[in-house]
C-alpha cells in the first residue's frame, strides 16, 4: 500500500467545503485524509492514524484551526467527523453518501430524483474523490429518525448512505471539494424519512428482501391497447418490449414503467403490467398498482429509454420502407374485404365505425366571421412569431397579450371582442413580472386583475411528452373562452437537439398543433429567433432554423425595427384577411429607485410599448419622408455653417466684403478696391460635404437670402454687415 503524495489543490478544494460548513455549523470538527493508489482512505487525527467514536476532541481539529491551514498535516484532504451525531438548532448535520463505483447499470430512478431535488434546493453537494459518488449535505428535523437505514442498496451496485446519525457508521467523511455545487442552509429542516419516501429510496431498498421467489402469474396478460392508445408509439413500445427482459435488474424495470407511464398514461400500465407477469420476478398485480402510483407523469425518463433498452437487447425499428411494405400489404387485404361488401349487395351495418378519415358536413349557406383574439389584427391561429435579439420579443408580446386579455392600454384603438386568460411560458419570468408592474403602476391596470388574467410559467427545455401537459394549465385556466398560450422561447422550451433538422422540429411542432391547438381549440403563438443573417430592421425575415417551424403554422410574423428604433410586428403568412396586417408600439421609458437588500438605493428602469395600428405603406411612406427630412436639415446645417463662415468673413473686414454674381464676372471690383473679394470656392472649402451641386445651390441662395447683397454692377455684390436670416 503506497500513500500518494500531498497535492496543493486538492487540500485547497477540500478546505473550500470545509468552509461552506463551518458557515453554518461551527462546532463541527475534522480530521484529515490520505489515498492511496489502490483507492483507500486513510483517515488520521493529530497524533497520527485512525479516527473512532472514542477519539478524544482535543486529537481533532476545530474549525478554527481548519480556516487557518494551508495545507493538511497528514494526508491531501479535510474530513469532517461524523462518528458521533452533531446538532444544531435542533438538527442533526447529515451527509447522504450516494455510491455508485459499482454500478453496473442506468442511474436508479430514485438516485435521480434525489439529484433533480438536490438541484431545485440548491442543497450542499460535491462529488466524491473517486468520481462516481456524490455527498449531499443537510441539516434534517429530529422525527422519525428510528425509522432511518444507515445504508439503502438500490440494485445494480448503487446505494446511498447515511452519515451523522445515532444509527449511522461510525465514519468520517472526506472532503473532495470537486464540482463543489450550493450551500448549506439552517433555516429549514427537512424530514429525512419524508426525503427518502419522496425519492422512492425506501420503497426500492433491498438490502433485506430474501431471494425473489417465483409467484402466480395471470393467466391472460392484458396489455392490449385500447382505441385512445392505438397510435404508432403505442404500436411500437408494445413490439420493443418483448425484446427486453422482464427479469432485468430493478433500475430497468423501473425505467420500463416510468418511461411508459409519461408517454402512455394508464394505457401504458397495462402494457407494463402484461410484460412484467412473464418474469421470474413478478409478485402481484398489487406490487404493480403500488409501484405505478408512485410515478409522476412528465417527471420520469421518456419512452426513449424503453426503445434504448430494447435496441441494446436486440431490437430494430422497422424502417420506413418496412412500414410502406406493411401498410400496402394490409391496404390490400382491407380494401378487398370493403370490395366483397359493396359486391355483396348487403346493407351497410348500423353499428360500423366511424372510418379512420372523417368526413365532414360542411353548411355552405352562410359565411362565417373570423374569430380574433384582437379585433381586425390577431385571429385565433397557431402561429409563430420571429424577432432578431434585443428587438423586444418579449415586451412587445406582453402588450400584445394584455390587450387579448381585455386590458386597454392608454389611447390604443387596440381591443378584443371577448377576453381570455394569458398562459405566458417564459425563460425570463423577472422581465415579464417587472414589465406587468410598470403597465400596472403607469397605465392604471389593476393588480389582482392582471394577476387574474395574466399566468406567468417559467419555462425548462422539456420533449413532447412534457410540453403537451401544459394542456393541464390550459384546461385549469379556461373560462369562456381557452387561453392564449405564449411559448417565449422556442429555444428555452423546446428540447431541441439540431433546430435545422425539419424532422426533430417538426415532431415538436405538428404535436403541439394536433392536441393542445387542435382538440383544445386553444390559440397559440411559439416565440422564436430570426436568422442569423437577418437585420433587426427586416420586415419579412424567416424564423431560424428547420421550415418545419413555420410550416404547421396557420399565422408567421415577424418583429422588427425601422433605423429610428422604432417597434413593429407585421403578419406575413394569415389564412384571412385581416383589417390590420401590421402595429407599431409606442415605447415608454419608466424609471424608478428601488432599495436593495443591502440597503443602497440602485436604479431600476421599465419599458412598456403601447400598440397601434399602423400598415406597410404608411411606414414606408413615414420612413421616405424621414429621409427626406433629414436630408433638408443636413443642408439647413450646411447653409448655418457656410453663413456663420461669412459673416465670420464680414465682421473682420470693415470696409466690405464683395462677392461675384457669376463665374463670369471680371476678376476685380473697381468700385470698391479696398473691399475684401470673397470667393465661392472659399465658402464652400470652409463647409464640410458642399461638393454637391444641390447643396451649392442650396448655400448660394441662403448666402444671398441672409446678407442682403446690394448689387454694384452687374458683375459684383456688396455683403450687408450683420446681414439677416430668414424667418
Amino acid at each position: 500500500m503506497s500513500i500518494l503524495p500531498k497535492m496543493a489543490a486538492e487540500f485547497s478544494n477540500s478546505q473550500a467545503i470545509a468552509v461552506k460548513l463551518i458557515e453554518q455549523h461551527p462546532s463541527a470538527v475534522f480530521c484529515t485524509f490520505a489515498t492511496t493508489a489502490d483507492g483507500k482512505k486513510i483517515p488520521y487525527k493529530k497524533s497520527g492514524q485512525g479516527v473512532a467514536r472514542d477519539t478524544p476532541a482535543d486529537q481533532l481539529y476545530s474549525a478554527s484551526e481548519v480556516l487557518t491551514m494551508d495545507a493538511a498535516p497528514a494526508g491531501d484532504y479535510l474530513g469532517i467527523v461524523m462518528q458521533t451525531p452533531s446538532m444544531s438548532s435542533g438538527a442533526y448535520l447529515v451527509c447522504l453518501d450516494v455510491d455508485m463505483k459499482h454500478s453496473t447499470g442506468a442511474t436508479n430512478i430514485a438516485i435521480k430524483r434525489m439529484a433533480e431535488w438536490v438541484k431545485q434546493q440548491d442543497q450542499l453537494t460535491e462529488v466524491s474523490v473517486s468520481g462516481r459518488g456524490r455527498h449531499v449535505f443537510l441539516f434534517v428535523a429530529d422525527e422519525d429518525l428510528d425509522k432511518i437505514k444507515p445504508k439503502y442498496k438500490l440494485g445494480g451496485g448503487q446505494e446511498i448512505e447515511v452519515f451523522g446519525l445515532p444509527t449511522s457508521p461510525g465514519k468520517s467523511v472526506l472532503l473532495s471539494g470537486q464540482k463543489l455545487n450550493g450551500k448549506l442552509s439552517n433555516e429549514t429542516h427537512d424530514n429525512l424519512l419524508s426525503l427518502l419516501t419522496m425519492w422512492g429510496v425506501i420503497e426500492q431498498d433491498n438490502s433485506n428482501q430474501p431471494a425473489e421467489v417465483p409467484r402466480p402469474k395471470p393467466e391472460t396478460p392484458v396489455y392490449q391497447p385500447t382505441l385512445s392508445s392505438s397510435t404508432d408509439d403505442y404500436s411500437k413500445a408494445a413490439a420493443a418490449i418483448q425484446f427486453i427482459n422482464p427479469d432485468s435488474d430493478y433500475t430497468t424495470w423501473i425505467e420500463i414503467g416510468q418511461a411508459l407511464h409519461t408517454a402512455f398514461g394508464a394505457d401504458g400500465h397495462q402494457l407494463w403490467a402484461g410484460w412484467s407477469s412473464k418474469g421470474s420476478k413478478y409478485k402481484s398485480e398489487q406490487d404493480i398498482d403500488t409501484h405505478w402510483k408512485s410515478f409522476h407523469q412528465g417527471k420520469g425518463v421518456s419512452i426513449g429509454t424503453l426503445f434504448h433498452h430494447a435496441k441494446l437487447c436486440g431490437y430494430s425499428a422497422p424502417s420506413r420502407a418496412e412500414e410502406r411494405k406493411s401498410a400496402v400489404e394490409d391496404f390490400s387485404t382491407y380494401i378487398q374485404a370493403q370490395q366483397a361488401q359493396v359486391a355483396s349487395d348487403q346493407p351497410t351495418p348500423t353499428d360500423q365505425p366511424a372510418p379512420y378519415w372523417k368526413e365532414l358536413t360542411l353548411d355552405l349557406t352562410k359565411l362565417y366571421p373570423v374569430e380574433y383574439l384582437i379585433d381586425g389584427f390577431l385571429a385565433h391561429s397557431f402561429s409563430v412569431t420571429a424577432g432578431q435579439p434585443g428587438v423586444g420579443k418579449t415586451t412587445a408580446m406582453v402588450s400584445v397579450c394584455l390587450i387579448a386579455a381585455g386590458f386597454t392600454l392608454s389611447d390604443s384603438p387596440l381591443k378584443t371582442e371577448s377576453r381570455r386568460k394569458i398562459l405566458y411560458v417564459t425563460e425570463d419570468a423577472n422581465q415579464v413580472r417587472q414589465s406587468l408592474y410598470a403597465y400596472i403602476k403607469y397605465w392604471n391596470l389593476d393588480p389582482t386583475e392582471v394577476s387574474n388574467w395574466f399566468i406567468v410559467i417559467e419555462s425548462k427545455r422539456s420533449k413532447v411528452p412534457e410540453i403537451l401537459l401544459l394542456a393541464e394549465n390550459v384546461i385549469r385556466h379556461t373560462t369562456t373562452e381557452r387561453p392564449f398560450l405564449i411559448i417565449d422561447t422556442s429555444n428555452a422550451t423546446l428540447e431541441i437537439d439540431n433546430e435545422n433538422d425539419n424532422s426533430e422540429v417538426g415532431s415538436y411542432m405538428a404535436a403541439i398543433k394536433q392536441t393542445i391547438y387542435t382538440q383544445l381549440s386553444t390559440p397559440i403563438k411559439i416565440i422564436t429567433h430570426t436568422a442569423k443573417t437577418a437585420q433587426t430592421n427586416d420586415d419579412s425575415a424567416l424564423a431560424r432554423g428547420a421550415s418545419a417551424f413555420t410550416g404547421d403554422a396557420t399565422l408567421t410574423a415577424i418583429l422588427f425595427m425601422d433605423e429610428e428604433k422604432n417597434r413593429f410586428m407585421r403578419l406575413i403568412k394569415t389564412r384571412y384577411e385581416p383589417i390590420h396586417r401590421e402595429i407599431s408600439f409606442q415605447t415608454h421609458i419608466h424609471n424608478e429607485v428601488v432599495i436593495t437588500r443591502h440597503g443602497n438605493m440602485q436604479d431600476v428602469q421599465c419599458i412598456t410599448v403601447i400598440p397601434y395600428p399602423t400598415s406597410e405603406s404608411s411606414r414606408k411612406q413615414e420612413a421616405a419622408q424621414r429621409i427626406e427630412d433629414n436630408k433638408s436639415l443636413r443642408v439647413m446645417d450646411k447653409c448655418d455653417t457656410a453663413a456663420a463662415f461669412v459673416q465670420s468673413i464680414i465682421n473682420e473686414h470693415p470696409e466690405g466684403v464683395v462677392i461675384r454674381r457669376g463665374s463670369n464676372a471680371p476678376k476685380d471690383c473697381r468700385d470698391y478696391p479696398n473691399a475684401y473679394k470673397l470667393d465661392w470656392a472659399e465658402i464652400y472649402a470652409a463647409v464640410p460635404g458642399s461638393s454637391k451641386g444641390d447643396v451649392k445651390r442650396a448655400i448660394g441662395i441662403s448666402i444671398f437670402r441672409r446678407f442682403a447683397p446690394n448689387p454694384i454692377n452687374n458683375s459684383w455684390n456688396i455683403l450687408s454687415q450683420g446681414g439677416h436670416h430668414e424667418g
